[in-house]
């Protein structure tokens, strides 16, 4: 049996007890992560709007531009509780790998959210459209030009658009613990592939920097949430786009981070 030990620490945007410790520290890196009932942690704050086109085969993003949605009403102050996450990543070890892991440990890496906002943003389908006929009448673009630029016809291909910004007054990321009474490490010993096994530590309580300032009240982005399109021709030859439920979180938060 193989046993690799790695010693990874939990990165929110700016956290408290963020380290790097050796050629052997692997991190544990929550941008873009998403906790359970919350959007992604998003170090950019990037607005709603903001579009992608998207090689799910070799996942990767091409910014393609911002487009006006419609807000609407947004929630009252609230606290969140989320007791998971998704779409973590873990530097030094393939994605395959990452995927194991996040399977193993989210479960044990909880939420807390509090005094936050969530403003949603709806239209994104028209405003797609907007763009597309824009680029036509506006910038002289051709029907080939709009093929080639989001690549309907090509099952590897996807457009991802922001749709909500959340702003919080303070987030907290607990690994294995429940409380900043908890201190130290936890440590989670997780199976690979061929019988190999990785430990995964990570501070067993951090406070994410994306919280408001002392004495302030205003709120940062501290989250926000994407939608994932399949562009196709319709019948009548207009570009459509359908949702697409079936996208994985970890492939698209890893290809985030990677921008």
């Amino acid at each position: 049996m193989i046993v690799r030990s790695m010693l990874a620490f939990g990165c929110v945007f700016v956290l408290a007890n963020c380290h790097h410790n050796g050629l052997n520290t692997a991190r544990v890196d929550y941008s873009y992560a998403k906790p359970s009932r919350t959007g992604m942690l998003d170090p950019r704050a990037t607005p709603a709007g903001t579009f992608y086109l998207w090689n799910v085969s070799a996942n990767r993003l091409t910014p393609l531009g911002q487009v006006a949605l419609t807000p609407g009403t947004a929630s009252a102050p609230r606290d969140i509780e989320a007791r998971n996450m998704a779409g973590f990543g873990v530097s030094g070890l393939p994605i395959n790998d990452v995927k194991i892991v996040e399977a193993s440990i989210g479960g044990h890496i909880r939420t807390t959210v509090s005094n936050s906002v969530r403003q949603g943003y709806y239209n994104s389908k028209s405003a797609l459209s907007k763009f597309v006929l824009q680029q036509k009448t506006e910038l002289g673009s051709t029907e080939a030009d709009i093929l080639d630029l989001f690549r309907p016809k090509d099952p590897n291909y996807r457009v991802v658009i922001f749709i909500a910004e959340e702003r919080s007054g303070k987030v907290e990321v607990y690994a294995g613990g429940t409380s900043e009474d908890t201190g130290g490490i936890a440590k989670f010993e997780v199976k690979l592939g061929d019988n190999e096994i990785v430990t995964v530590s990570a501070d067993a309580y951090s406070k994410a920097g994306c919280s408001s300032s002392e004495g302030s009240e205003a709120r940062p982005v501290c989250f926000t949430e994407a939608i994932v399109y399949d562009p196709y021709i319709q019948e009548n030859g207009k570009m459509g786009w359908r949702i697409d439920d079936g996208f994985s979180q970890s492939e698209l938060s890893e290809a985030l981070r990677s921008l």
